[in-house]
């Protein structure tokens, strides 16, 4: 069984034209069109290469944003200020705007931003590969993922579970900007795949992003579920035949240990 790293990122939406518009303003575009004859209907729109976003109705609308740890979607670009001016720009809210930070042991430029489903999305610039690159022009590249955030409230066994079910390993510890204090880790699953492991700030609370479900792609998805399943995660759905889109696939979704759903994507 092998791992072949995130698929997508599941975004629930209440408008999913208006968060398609938001996303093709950051420069991405739909490269597949979800409908059910119940006039459901969803997107998934590529920003860069292994970073796509599918946006579909929340599955209860009650729930949309909050009911899982997952909390925000780091994205890598080449200039952070020109990033953070086309959110703004597409209707985005800034929160923390082109700061220096360390990221493991990289010096990175960061903003976090929020987009139009209030999911939280950090921009990355890692000045090792742009130095100092501020571009003035109206548009930014989008390398692809940085990394995925996920509130733990036990981040030594979420590791643990990570390192179970996926076979990945840390790559760095986090630190606070003290540099002695211990948060989390950066945990890689394969080359680009990484989940930056650290508590919600504001406790369970803070599990309040839009953003649902991580899809990891896998050649054998029976024999990923069970891997999961021996680490601790509850099977929820699947594995089951389904369509992504136009796309055959196996897939099914597993709870993790603070709660955060995992869809296993095995393409057909």
């Amino acid at each position: 069984m092998t791992i072949l790293g995130f698929d997508h990122y599941q975004l629930d939406s209440f408008d999913i034209e208006r968060t398609r518009s938001f996303y093709e303003a950051l420069g991405g575009h739909v490269v597949q069109t979800m409908e059910r004859d119940n006039g459901w209907k969803g997107y998934h729109i590529r920003l860069a290469e292994k970073t796509v976003i599918e946006v579909q109705p929340p599955r209860i609308v009650e729930e949309c944003g909050g009911s899982n740890g997952w909390g925000h979607v780091a994205l890598e670009v080449d200039s952070c200020a020109t990033a953070s001016r086309m959110v703004e720009k597409a209707g985005g809210r800034i929160e923390k705007l082109n700061a220096d930070n360390i990221m493991g042991t990289a010096p990175i430029v960061n903003s976090v931003v929020y987009g139009p489903d209030g999911e939280k999305i950090e921009l990355v610039q890692i000045l090792e590969k742009y130095p100092s690159k501020q571009s003035k022009s109206e548009k930014a590249v989008i390398i692809g993922t940085s990394h995925v955030q996920l509130n733990s409230l036990d981040v030594e066994k979420s590791r643990a579970f990570y390192e179970a079910a996926f076979g990945g390993a840390v790559i760095s510890p986090i630190m606070d900007k003290d540099g002695k204090t211990f948060k989390g880790y950066l945990f890689q699953i394969v080359p680009g795949s990484v989940l930056e492991i650290q508590p919600p700030r504001f406790g369970k609370s803070d599990k309040t992003s839009a953003w649902n479900t991580i899809a990891i792609e896998t050649d054998d998805i029976h024999a990923a579920c069970e891997k999961v399943k021996n680490a601790g995660g509850i099977l929820d759905v699947g594995p089951k035949k389904n369509q992504m889109g136009t796309i055959e696939i196996l897939n099914a979704v597993i709870i993790g240990p603070d709660d955060e759903h995992i869809e296993l994507i095995q393409l057909i």
